[in-house]
């Protein structure tokens, strides 16, 4: 019984370092905003600036890569610091107008309303919108 004690405590005290891990970088970017990054993404946080942005993107006749992550999200981070950090994808991204939309709170307002209207159900998720022509 006392190892099995042993191991539980061992258990808990990995909890507390991780998560105190993630308390750290959550002070460090401000708890929520935009991303530390080097990708050229234009941040967004409201459906009035999403707007203004995608208006812009079809006025440029350029398609748009919308990127809906939280700051919660381990996996928006993890395609951050390796995927889109990334050459090859850096240049095929080029071509496009990158949104980056924080839907941190994603069950308030404007985000729940963005979410449905794009039928993102979880995160990540990218969409890619093409003007008409």
């Amino acid at each position: 019984m006392d190892w099995v004690k042993r191991a539980f405590g061992v258990i808990i005290l990995l909890f507390v370092v991780y998560y105190g891990w993630l308390g750290g970088r959550l002070l460090k970017t401000g708890g929520a905003g935009q991303r530390d990054s080097d990708a050229v993404a234009v941040y967004c946080d409201s459906a009035e600036k999403l707007n203004a942005l995608l208006n812009e993107a079809y006025a440029a006749n350029k398609p748009v890569f919308i990127d809906f992550w939280a700051e919660w999200c381990k996996n928006c981070h993890a395609m951050e610091s390796t995927t889109f950090r990334d050459a090859a994808v850096k240049k095929r991204l080029e071509r496009y107008s990158v949104i980056q939309f924080d839907a941190t709170r994603s069950k308030e307002s404007p985000a729940r309303e963005l979410l449905d209207r794009f039928s993102v159900v979880g995160l990540p998720t990218y969409v890619i919108l093409t003007p008409k022509l």
